[in-house]
């Protein structure tokens, strides 16, 4: 319930936690139908524009309905990532699994969207392993940023 409270008080900045295994959720609450936000985190490209707004993003049909195949090309100047996953429809938001990369040995992300009274109730999981040698605080630390602006940006592109 404190997500709750923390939520209705109208705060800017996510809340994070990062949970057994290493994935990454975030939180926050936005000023915006849940089928407003159901929609742009449903479209990677618009998604990414905001979200991630050096990468390139394409997208391709799946085999599956309401599932499409995405690709994410983010420029880093120490390790470029670009990898595929496959971005499914849910009845509350997305989910996206890896399907191919030659950086990333393992990539899960979840979009959850939840209506709480006038605003929507975002939830970000993201869970992400890499064959680098990088110290595994640093993968947390960076995947925790990634959630952190990803909700940021997403609460304001919404804000009234």
């Amino acid at each position: 319930m404190l997500w709750m409270a923390f939520a209705v008080a109208g705060a800017v900045e996510p809340q994070l936690e990062v949970l057994d295994g290493g994935m990454v959720r975030g939180k926050v609450a936005v000023s915006a139908s849940a089928d407003e936000v159901r929609t742009l985190v449903s479209a990677p490209i618009q998604l990414g524009k905001l979200t991630s707004k050096d990468s390139t993003v394409t997208v391709k049909p799946a085999s599956e309905a309401k599932c499409r195949m995405v690709t994410i090309a983010t420029p880093h100047p120490i390790m470029p990532v670009t990898y595929t996953s496959k971005d499914c429809d849910t009845a509350k938001g997305v989910t996206s699994k890896l399907v191919e990369s030659k950086q990333l040995t393992h990539f899960e992300a979840e979009w959850k969207v939840e209506a709480l009274g006038d605003k929507a109730l975002i939830t970000y999981d993201l869970d992400l392993k890499t064959n680098a040698l990088v110290p595994g605080f640093i993968i947390r630390r960076s995947t925790r940023n990634a959630v952190r602006d990803a909700l940021v940006a997403l609460e304001k592109a919404f804000a009234k």
